[in-house]
C-alpha cells in the first residue's frame, strides 16, 4: 500500500557492503555486516564511479532482493536523482508514527533545507520564549560547527538532560544571533489550540501525528459549538507528512458537495524499481461534510518552511473556502512519495509524481500570500488577522 508523503524526514544508518564474485558471477550483496561505520558516510567518500558500478551491478541482476532494493535505493539518492527519494531505519518509521512523545531538549523541531539546518520552535517552549525564528540558519551547536555534523548527531547534540545549558550560534542573512538554552522536558503534540474572542487558533506543527485528525475534529466541533466566526490555521514550519491525514480534515472543512480537491502527475520512474513503484496519475475527488458554516472567516498563515502537505491545505482552503493566506511565500515543494517497507524493516521512499490544486502546480515556485506579514508573535497574529478578516468578505465558495 502506497503512503504519501512532504518534505522534512530525516536521513538514515545502514551497513553497506558490496563484494563481487569470482568469474563473473551473480553479483552479491550484503547491506548488513558487524561494521559500526556510517553507510552514508562511507559513499560519501567513495567517487561516483564507484556508485555507478553498483547500479550497474544490480541492472544485471534479473531479480532483486529486498536487501538489493534496499542498496539501489540509496545509490540513488547517493547520485542526487531525486533530493526525497531516501531511506527510513525501522526506528525512524516508528518515530513518526510515535504519539505524545516525551523530550528533554530546547523545544523545536529540525529540518535540513538543502545544506542549511533550520530550528522550528514549538509553542511555549525555551526556543519559542527566546525568539528564535523558524528562517534562521543553524550554524554552531556548543561552538561546534553543525555542518560537520551527521543528522543524527546534531539532534542527539540538541537533547540532553533536563537543565543542562545548551549554546547556539544562528545566523539570519548578515547577522548572527548567539544563543544560550537550559533544556527542559516538554510533549510534542497533535496541535497547539487557543480560543481569543469570536477566533479560534490552530498550530499545526507537521502532518504525522497519528492523533492529529482526531484532535482536528475536535476543535472544529468546538468551533461550531461555541458559534465562533474566525478560524485561524497556523501552518509555519509545517514541512509537511501524510496527504491522507490532510485529506480526512479537509472533509470537515468543506461545505456539503463534491471536490476535486487535487490531481497528480506521474514522474520518471527508473526502470530497476518500476516493478515496486508506478507513476501516478489519478485525480482525488472528496465528498465535504458540511460540518461548518459556510459564512465563517478563514485564515492561513505560512512562512518559507510552510511545504508538501501544508502547503496543499493552505491551496485548497484558499480555492474552496476563500481563505486569505498570510505571512511569507512557502517553500514550494509540489511532489509526492510513496514508501514501501522492507523486509529488513527499512522504509523505501520514491517520488511518484507531482500534485496540482486546480490545475496549478507549486513545485520550486511555493504560494504566494495575499498579505504579507513576518516575524509576529501569538497574539499579535491573532489580532492582525481578527483585524483583516473584518475588513474582508469571505470569497464565494465554489
Amino acid at each position: 500500500m502506497y503512503i504519501k508523503y512532504g518534505v522534512g524526514i530525516v536521513i538514515v544508518f545502514f551497513c553497506i557492503v558490496f563484494c563481487e564474485a569470482e568469474n563473473n558471477k551473480e553479483t552479491n550483496i550484503n547491506l548488513f555486516s558487524n561494521s559500526i561505520d556510517d553507510p552514508i558516510e562511507i559513499l560519501r567518500k567513495k567517487n561516483k564511479e564507484y556508485v555507478r558500478e553498483i547500479l550497474n551491478a544490480l541492472e544485471q541482476n534479473k531479480e532483486l532482493s529486498c536487501t538489493d532494493e534496499l542498496l539501489f535505493y540509496y545509490s540513488f539518492l547517493a547520485l542526487d536523482k531525486d533530493k526525497y527519494s531516501k531511506v527510513l531505519t525501522w526506528k525512524e518509521t516508528k518515530q513518526i508514527e510515535g504519539k505524545n512523545r516525551v523530550y528533554c531538549g530546547i523545544g523545536a523541531l529540525v529540518k535540513r533545507v538543502d545544506k542549511e539546518i533550520h530550528i522550528i520552535p514549538l509553542p511555549g517552549t525555551p526556543a519559542d520564549k527566546l525568539g528564535i525564528k523558524s528562517h534562521w540558519v543553524l550554524v554552531k551547536v556548543n561552538d561546534k560547527n553543525v555542518l560537520k555534523m551527521s543528522f543524527n548527531r546534531l539532534k542527539k547534540n540538541l537533547l540532553g538532560e533536563e537543565g543542562t545549558i545548551i549554546k547556539l550560534l544562528f545566523r539570519d542573512r548578515s547577522k548572527f544571533y548567539s544563543k544560550t538554552i537550559k533544556r527542559v522536558k516538554y510533549t510534542y503534540k497533535s496541535i497547539q489550540k487557543k480560543i481569543y474572542n469570536d477566533s479560534m487558533y490552530i498550530w499545526i506543527p507537521t502532518f504525522v501525528h497519528p492523533m492529529l485528525e482526531s484532535k482536528i475534529i475536535l476543535a472544529l466541533k468546538e468551533f461550531k459549538r461555541k458559534k465562533l466566526k474566525s478560524l485561524i490555521f497556523d501552518l509555519r514550519g509545517n514541512s509537511g507528512g501524510l496527504v491522507r491525514y490532510l485529506i480526512n480534515i479537509m472533509k470537515y472543512l468543506l461545505p456539503n458537495r463534491y471536490y476535486e480537491i487535487y490531481s497528480v502527475k506521474g514522474v520518471y520512474i527508473p526502470k530497476q524499481i518500476r516493478k515496486l513503484f508506478r507513476s501516478m496519475n489519478y485525480t482525488k475527488v472528496i465528498k465535504g461534510l458540511g460540518v461548518l458554516p459556510n459564512n465563517i472567516h478563514i485564515a492561513v498563515v505560512v512562512d518559507n518552511n510552510t511545504a508538501s502537505a501544508s502547503e496543499m491545505m493552505c491551496m485548497m482552503l484558499r480555492e474552496f473556502r476563500g481563505a486569505i493566506v498570510i505571512g511569507e511565500k512557502t517553500f514550494g515543494k509540489g511532489s509526492i512519495q510513496a514508501c514501501k517497507m522492507l523486509d529488513s524493516g527499512h522504509m523505501a521512499v520514491v517520488t511518484v509524481g507531482e500534485w496540482y490544486v486546480n490545475k496549478s502546480c507549486i513545485q520550486n515556485q511555493g504560494v504566494s500570500p495575499d498579505i504579507q506579514y513576518t516575524d509576529l508573535n501569538k497574539i499579535d497574529l491573532i489580532r492582525k488577522i481578527n483585524s483583516i478578516l473584518r475588513k474582508h468578505i469571505a470569497r464565494a465558495f465554489k
